[in-house]
C-alpha cells in the first residue's frame, strides 16, 4: 500500500454536520470528475463488489446461464 505518511498526505477529510450536506457535497464530487473517470471508477467498484462476493469479476465473454432454448 506504500508509505503511511505518504497515504496520509493524500488524504482529504471533512467533517458534515448533517447527511444532506454530505449527499450535496458527494454530488458535486461526481459532477465534478469528467464522464470518463466516472465509469472507470463505477467499473473498479462493480469489479471490487464482484471479489467481495466471490465472484470473478474478469470472466471472458457473456453470461451462459442458459442451456438451450425450446422454440415453439
Amino acid at each position: 500500500m506504500g508509505d503511511p505518511a505518504e497515504r496520509a498526505a493524500r488524504l482529504n477529510v471533512k467533517v458534515f454536520r448533517s447527511l444532506e450536506a454530505h449527499d450535496q457535497a458527494d454530488a458535486a464530487y461526481w459532477q465534478a470528475l469528467p464522464v470518463e473517470m466516472r465509469i472507470l471508477l463505477t467499473w473498479q467498484l462493480s469489479e471490487e463488489q464482484w471479489r467481495l462476493k466471490g465472484e470473478r469479476p474478469h470472466e471472458p465473454g457473456l453470461s451462459r446461464s442458459i442451456a438451450h432454448v425450446r422454440r415453439p
